[in-house]
């Protein structure tokens, strides 16, 4: 279905003479890091979560390759009373594979792997009942506007919604788009990086008041693509491998074939120290860590990325960042 209009027929192609400049994912070096709220803080209180998703090594499924995607809760950022005072929470433990990302044709698939739906209670409840085991078309950079769109919500049901502009946006195409009924809303979907409310940013309902998406970012290539306000909160890390707020922590030699440096403030030592490759599989734990000191590659049974993670004991910090190590 489509309209014809003059106008919006512009505007589409506009965007579609950057056909040759498209950004397809996946790749390694996506990331995405995303914040829902529980309720606003007036006089009460509130929990922001926060989570990352990001992409990891290649995966065969039933004949088609897929990027693994990963998701990790990162913490809870919570606050009470009257003034509404904040304080942190953090997760502790490692990464999850959830399935896995295709791109095809400038068409986004996301293949879900058989998980219990209580890892996704509070954070990424999108992916919570989505049937496992089959392709779920994400985005599709091939729609025009005026199109009408079929998008699989969170429980199997199904959201019909009109393409109403097509923009660009640093290069990429910025499809906007609003249910054909019901609550009157808008969704902005970025080439090579998803939704504005994170990678699944379209099976969010609306009628989900009490879980608001407040915004995501996205990074690629250590650049970054989307910035929401509340992706700072908890102090975590600004980009991948780059040192967060909490503590500030430098990882060098990157990449690093002998030895990595982690020099982090030893006063909020010790530390406890975990290292993950990018299937979620611990290769290496340090429960009293000084802060200040290095780890020899050769403890770790792996060549390529790995994720090295911070937490002070009492569990008010935390830091997360990437190495690429290789011997």
């Amino acid at each position: 279905m489509k309209i014809c209009n003059p106008c919006l027929l512009l505007v589409f192609l506009t965007a579609g003479s950057l056909g040759a400049q498209n950004f397809p994912f996946p790749t390694a070096d996506a990331e995405w890091v995303t914040t829902h709220v529980s309720n606003y803080c007036i006089g009460g209180s509130n929990i922001y979560f926060l989570w990352r998703e990001y992409l990891g090594a290649d995966t065969v499924i039933q004949g088609k390759t897929y990027q693994r995607l990963l998701f990790q809760p990162e913490c809870e950022h919570i606050t009470t009373g009257l003034h509404c005072t904040g304080f942190d929470r953090y997760y502790n433990g490692g990464p999850i594979t959830v399935g896995g990302i295709r791109s095809d044709s400038q068409k986004v698939f996301f293949y879900k792997f058989d998980l219990a739906d209580s890892h996704f209670d509070v954070y990424e409840t999108a992916l919570k009942k989505i049937p496992a085991g089959q392709d779920i078309l994400l985005y599709d950079f091939n729609w025009a506007v005026g199109d009408t769109v079929v998008v699989q919500m969170q429980g199997g049901n199904h959201l019909y919604m009109r393409v109403l502009e097509i923009h660009v946006f640093n290069g990429r195409k910025e499809i906007v788009v609003s249910p054909l009924s019901g609550v009157a809303y808008q969704l902005n979907i970025v080439e090579g990086a998803g939704a504005g409310a994170g990678l699944f940013g379209l099976y969010y309902s609306p009628a989900a008041s009490f879980y608001l998406p407040l915004g995501t970012c996205f990074y690629h290539n250590g650049g970054v693509v989307l910035s929401g306000q509340w992706c700072g909160v908890c102090g975590l890390v600004n980009a991948p491998g780059q040192s967060g707020k909490l503590p500030p922590v430098r990882v060098y030699p990157n990449p690093a074939s002998e030895a990595v440096y982690v020099e982090a403030d030893p006063g909020g030592g010790p530390y406890q120290l975990r290292v993950h490759d990018l299937q979620g599989r611990l290769l290496y734990a340090d429960g009293a860590f000084p802060g200040n000191t290095s780890l020899a590659v050769s403890r770790l049974p792996t060549n390529g990325w790995v994720l090295l993670s911070l937490q002070t004991a009492g569990g008010s910090a935390s830091w997360t960042g990437r190495v690429w190590v290789g011997r």
